[in-house]
């Protein structure tokens, strides 16, 4: 590990090294330059009831005013350093998934060593590294990812001291990726995923078997549903205390908040949106195999016609094909279910709520890791 987390930091100044000079862009003004509630620690309640859903990635553009004042090196810095602890928390959580069906170390390490490194560079992370304000992305990611990676260790330590430490690592980390962007409302579906999918090769992730008769254990044990059952609590924190705000929030801060809430109200309707998505996600594909013509602002036209529809028969029917692999092969290839299924997984928060930006790269920052992991299966089942 010591040898990897040198190449990736390596790599990482390599490659973001001349970010340190760019400037504020876009939303970075009013989520950073101009939001009257970072200036000084004496606001963080202000802070707090502005974008309680947002808390910790607020809080964290604080603290670099704090210390530095509006100087982008601090913050490309520290945006630098989010992606490399992410991509350490990959390495650590793909030895982990790859090991619970696969029992060749040699081929668990490279698996892990290999989704580390391109996670890490991958040009479709630019924009979550670079644009300063998608730090929102990125470190939600951290701790989504520490918070899995934690959650199956400590599945391997029950009735221990360390299970309860691995715990209480789990739980915190999901408080703090849910509080700083919903994005990780997901994430306890993401470990009933887990267990649906590798379950019935893991001792860790160890599925009921309904019928007596039946050999393919479906079912989630009691314990497991207790262990899952905080994080669906931990992930309607953000919402609810959003909403208990509201009132708050209307009368008190800034215009910065007022101004973000202006613009989502000018967003497509729910079923241009969703539709739209099917151009948008083939294209997020797209630019993983082949990153070529990346852009901050993906000129995709609004699919709001049946003739518009009809044009993306294609690229629907890649998505449902993908879709149907996932489901078919959680038996068989259980890693590459995984895989596919976690990309729509973590892709669904901002694929189904209607925005006013249809496409972003960095929402496809924290699926990446999906593709990497049917990649890696499809690569053993080319070796085997």
């Amino acid at each position: 590990f010591p040898l990897l987390f040198f190449a990736l930091l390596i790599l990482l100044v390599y490659s973001y090294g001349d970010i340190m000079t760019a400037p504020f862009v876009f939303d970075d003004g009013p989520n950073i330059v101009t939001n009257p509630n970072l200036r000084s620690p004496s606001q963080i309640w202000d802070l707090f009831l502005a974008g309680p859903a947002r808390f910790f990635g607020y809080l964290s553009f604080a603290v670099n005013l704090w210390i530095h004042g509006p100087s982008t090196p601090g913050f490309h810095l520290v945006n630098t350093l989010i992606h490399l602890l992410a991509a350490c928390v990959v390495y650590g959580l793909t030895c982990w998934v790859v090991s619970q069906v696969e029992t060749n170390k040699t081929r668990v390490q490279a698996a892990g060593v290999w989704a580390s490194l391109i996670f890490a560079v991958h040009p479709i992370q630019t924009q979550a590294v670079t644009y300063i304000v998608q730090r929102f992305t990125s470190l939600s990611s951290l701790f989504y990812l520490t918070a899995l990676l934690c959650y199956g260790l400590s599945l391997e330590k029950k009735n221990s001291r360390a299970f309860r430490i691995l715990a209480i690592l789990a739980y915190a980390s999901a408080g703090l990726a849910v509080m700083t962007k919903q994005i990780a409302i997901t994430l306890p579906l993401a470990m009933i995923l887990l267990h649906m999918t590798l379950g019935s090769r893991s001792n860790s992730l160890t599925l009921e078997t309904p019928d007596p008769h039946s050999k393919s254990p479906s079912l989630l044990s009691p314990r497991t549903w207790r262990t899952i059952g905080p994080f669906f609590l931990i992930a309607a924190i953000g919402p609810l205390i959003a909403v208990v705000a509201g009132d708050y929030r209307a009368t008190t801060v800034g215009a910065a908040a007022a101004g973000l809430a202006s613009t989502a109200a000018r967003g497509p309707t729910w079923p241009v949106y969703i539709l739209t998505q099917i151009p948008v996600t083939c294209r997020y594909l797209q630019l993983v195999f082949w990153p070529v013509q990346q852009n901050l602002d993906h000129d995709i036209p609004w699919v709001q016609s049946l003739d518009d529809v009809m044009a993306q028969a294609g690229s629907l029917a890649l998505l449902l094909a993908l879709l149907a692999v996932g489901f078919w092969a959680r038996r068989k290839r259980p890693l590459l279910a995984f895989g596919i299924l976690f990309f729509f997984l973590a892709l669904s928060v901002e694929a189904l709520v209607p925005l006013p930006d249809v496409s972003f790269e960095h929402r496809i920052y924290l699926p990446l890791w999906g593709i990497l992991l049917a990649a890696i299966d499809l690569w053993h089942g080319a070796l085997d």
